[in-house]
């Protein structure tokens, strides 16, 4: 990972090095939280704050969660652990842990441990982060949280082909539209300042590639 002026070696063994880029020093080697010999399958760093980063060890059948401060070159005091069915994801904004699991979604504040959320769902399908809002994607729901104000809202989604469901949403292009589906692509619009939230259908996409790489003239 390289995050500002830091570069982040994470070996599967559980061995963290941290390298100070404007330098070139070597700040801290760190040993990730109860490892031996266990896998560290992810790691997904912040964009608020700049200098956390979330770690998934894999141990023991279960999938253990660690947050690390670039700040202290320490770990959180924060740990939790579940038993997956399919592969973890999970994104941290604004000192927030958002979780996305088989049926449920769950946010916790890894500064304090305290679990902030819980939004059920017969299937998750997307973990997103927008401004300082986490997207959390069902099949026919977009659910809306404010890392900061705590407000939430869900907002449902009308099925462009009804006897299509959404199992998957790729991405989030200028800040603005979203990009999903599963056999064609779909264009959305979310509106973050409408009351109450707004998501539009615009189109659908034949090549994704070209929207993906699409950025907004602000001149």
């Amino acid at each position: 990972l390289v995050m500002e002026n830091y570069f982040v070696g994470i070996l599967s063994s559980g061995e963290i090095h941290v390298w100070n880029l404007t330098c070139g020093t070597k700040l801290k080697k760190v040993l990730c939280p109860g490892t031996n010999n266990d896998v560290i399958v992810n790691a997904a760093k912040s964009k608020k704050p700049s200098t956390d980063f979330v770690i998934i060890v894999y141990r023991n059948s279960m999938y253990h969660f660690y947050v690390f401060s670039l700040a202290s070159l320490e770990f959180y005091p924060f740990n939790t652990s579940h038993g997956l069915q399919i592969f973890p994801y999970s994104l941290i904004q604004n000192g927030l842990l958002a979780m996305c699991l088989r049926d449920f979604f769950k946010v916790f504040d890894y500064r304090t441990s305290q679990l902030v959320l819980v939004v059920p769902a017969d299937y998750t399908v997307e973990l997103l982060t927008m401004d300082d809002y986490f997207l959390l994607i069902t099949k026919t729901t977009i659910h809306i949280f404010h890392t900061i104000t705590a407000n939430f809202e869900s907002v449902l989604i009308a099925l462009v082909h009804p006897h299509e469901s959404r199992f998957s949403l790729y991405d989030i292009v200028c800040g603005r539209f979203l990009v999903m589906g599963r056999d064609s692509e779909e264009l959305w619009e979310i509106d973050l300042k409408s009351t109450p939230i707004k998501i539009t259908h615009l189109s659908s996409l034949i090549y994704l590639s070209y929207y993906r790489s699409a950025v907004i003239n602000k001149a």
